[in-house]
């Protein structure tokens, strides 16, 4: 079977405009959205694609990604 480099890469990263990480959905060079909690409940922030249209992508990659996502936030924080 041939392995492939998932549609949607999960990328945590700590925003300096936010007080809290941010798992940031990229596809390819384009970011896709970004999952992070507010108020105890976990929030999906979708932006358009640069091209103007819509995303078109498969479902299964997406719930596998949101899921991806939802992990890394809730991974202990590393001490410094």
């Amino acid at each position: 079977m041939k392995t492939t480099k998932p549609i949607i890469e999960v990328i945590v990263s700590s925003p300096p405009d936010r007080d809290v990480l941010v798992s940031e959905l990229w596809v390819g060079a384009e970011l896709l959205g970004e999952v992070f909690e507010d108020k105890g409940s976990l929030r999906l922030t979708v932006y358009p694609p640069q091209s103007g249209s819509c995303w078109s992508l498969d479902a299964r990659a997406v719930l596998l990604s949101l899921n991806d996502a939802i992990s890394e936030l809730a991974r202990p924080k590393e001490s410094d």
